[in-house]
């Protein structure tokens, strides 16, 4: 049943707009000359006879919505009565609702409270107070995309410090890499072995089928998800991480010949053939200027080298990045890591703990290598953390829930929900002519 409303040719964009609004009543209500009320005036609520329309009374929200409801009176005992407040209290809701997704995306884009108040004092006036429950109760309100149920999972496990009024908390991030959603994003006190599982279990994760976790290369971690997978689970280091830990012990202004150790290195996995055999071309020189003892010449000639070096990379990631063939092949791999480790005897020391590091977890660090499914690295997760909360937000946070509150804030925005513009604001306001000739 739809609501019997008086209306010209120029309202029927309006009357669709407020259709959400309208078929909630029935054909027994009209809306006439701006006033809402019942067609049939109802029985008095005291003596039972039938009342009369006796004009109308005016319900309004300051500079928001104004809206004109009937009254009734008994010509018996003169009982006045008025249009119950339901159609007003539903078009402001509506308003609200309209208008929520506007001001979310001004918060996620770092807008105050402060701020939105003054930008929405031009086009819909609510206080900050009034804003920031409104975001609140749309943000616990929205559901997130349900996972799918599959015969596998790939999952992303990483943690992130954060400071949360002053004091120091872990973010843990267990993240669905074909969902491209996180599975939980959630906060500890601290990274012991027993909180890292309990936020496992506390997930709607099925420990039974066949999971490929993604991690970076703490050592705790293989034995905590033994625990929690058993047999089902294929662990695969993150090769970022293994590239970030060769390379800290090497400075910017280290020698070529350290260099070529590096690269040689990073080599095991990825493809830096062309950088080693561009350095392995400098090696000579190198150790001729370093033999001659003239120190000055040397850091000269090491500066222009470096500079050189790094344009030479540069052209190097720019043709790798257009045809994305950087990971050697097994084979490769393996020829490339027996080498090293037959002259590990000649390599400084870090280079030999990294070397049996390596060693010692080798089969798992190639896990990659049996299925195109596996992940090599973490950087999803990575790039969830960037995108979620970076160093400016990261400063910003006084509380557990208002952390969490802002994670999932994030997490909508990222999933796309509201992404799309289902109704303009400049539309609903020429809809609210319907209500007040005033407009």
């Amino acid at each position: 049943m739809i609501m019997e409303i008086l209306t010209t040719l120029n309202s029927y964009s309006a009357l669709s707009i407020l259709n959400p609004i309208l078929t909630q009543f029935s054909n027994a209500y009209i809306f006439e000359y701006g006033t809402f009320y019942s067609k049939i005036p109802p029985n008095c609520p005291c003596c039972g006879h039938k009342m009369n329309h006796n004009g109308s009374n005016t319900l309004s929200k300051k500079n928001v919505a104004r809206l004109k409801v009937g009254k009734y009176q008994c010509s018996q005992c003169k009982t006045n009565i008025q249009e119950s407040r339901e159609f007003f209290e539903n078009l402001y809701t509506f308003l609200q609702d309209t208008i929520a997704p506007m001001v979310l995306k001004m918060r996620w884009n770092k807008m105050s409270y402060r701020g939105i108040e003054e930008v929405l004092g031009h086009i819909f006036p609510i206080g900050k107070d009034t804003i920031y429950e409104l975001v609140r109760a749309t943000i616990e309100s929205t559901q997130l995309p349900e996972q799918k149920k599959k015969d596998y999972l790939i999952i992303g496990y990483d943690e992130q410090y954060v400071r949360i009024n002053g004091k120091q908390k872990y973010r843990i991030l267990i993240y669905d890499f074909e969902a491209g959603f996180p599975i939980t994003d959630t906060i500890v006190e601290s990274k012991t072995s027993e909180n890292i599982k309990t936020v496992f279990l506390q997930t709607s994760l099925n420990f039974l089928i066949p999971t490929i976790v993604v991690t970076d290369l703490d050592n705790s971690y293989p034995r905590i998800l033994d625990e929690l997978f058993g047999e089902n689970l294929i662990h695969q280091p993150c090769l970022f991480h293994l590239q970030k830990l060769i390379c800290e012990p090497y400075s910017k202004n280290c020698s070529l010949n350290e260099e070529l150790l590096k690269y040689r290195l990073l080599n095991i996995f990825y493809d830096h053939d062309q950088e080693i055999s561009w350095l392995i071309s400098c090696i000579d020189a190198e150790n001729e200027l370093i033999k001659g003892g003239n120190k000055k010449e040397y850091r000269n000639w090491l500066k222009n080298k470096k500079s050189e070096f790094k344009s030479f990379c540069k052209s190097i990631n720019l043709e790798f990045s257009r045809c994305k063939k950087r990971i050697h092949p097994f084979e490769q791999i393996m020829s490339n890591f027996i080498d090293l480790l037959e002259d590990i005897e000649k390599f400084p020391v870090e280079v030999k703990k990294r070397l049996k590091m390596m060693d010692k977890m080798f089969i798992k660090l190639s896990n990659f290598c049996d299925s195109s499914l596996i992940p090599a690295t973490n950087n999803a997760v990575e790039n969830y953390f960037f995108r979620t909360l970076n160093m400016d937000w990261k400063k910003r946070m006084k509380s557990d829930e208002g952390f969490l509150f802002h994670l999932k804030m994030q997490s909508i925005r990222l999933a796309g929900i509201f992404r799309d513009v289902k109704l303009k604001f400049t539309d609903l306001v020429f809809a609210m002519k319907l209500f007040d000739n005033s407009y």
